[in-house]
């Protein structure tokens, strides 16, 4: 198995252990599960997703999930400093295919020339309200109500 797809299940192992465990979050107010309220353009104002749309992000340890109701939710790995939130990879279950990646990653791809792909950005999650650098600024997070800017976007969640 490629070593991203081996650290991948690594994860996802100590994240099992650690709920099983009911270890301590390490994330303070980020963690658990947050539904998404608004993600608006901060020039014009614009509304281009709501609570109607139905997006949660969950996050444990290392691992967030993304999910929309009725669709494949996605697993991902971040990174977490205090004010900063860097997304650094996301596969789309239940295949576990790579959809996303903080830096180009080269993966197996039957249909394309060469049978490999580059996977750069997170373009292919941005209907869950992912920004396609995977950066993401907290301006402000407390126990029931987090804030976040990326660019033009201002993305606002409620603890749920």
């Amino acid at each position: 198995l490629p070593i991203m797809k081996i650290r991948f299940y690594l994860y996802i192992m100590v994240l099992a252990l650690a709920t099983s465990c009911q270890k301590e979050d390490i994330n303070g107010p980020l963690d658990g599960m947050w539904q998404l309220t608004s993600l608006e353009r901060r020039s014009t104002k614009e509304v281009l997703l709501d609570k109607q749309d139905q997006i949660y992000w969950h996050f444990k340890l290392q691992l967030m999930k993304a999910e929309q109701i009725g669709h494949d939710p996605v697993l991902l790995t971040f990174r977490y400093t205090g004010n900063e939130l860097q997304l650094l990879e996301a596969r789309q279950r239940p295949k576990e295919d790579l959809v996303g990646a903080a830096v180009p990653t080269t993966v197996p791809d039957p249909d394309a020339e060469g049978g490999e792909k580059t996977v750069v950005g997170f373009a292919a999650v941005k209907r869950l309200a992912i920004p396609e650098s995977g950066r993401l600024h907290i301006e402000s997070i407390s126990d029931d109500r987090m804030v976040l800017t990326s660019g033009d976007s201002l993305l606002t969640f409620r603890k749920y």
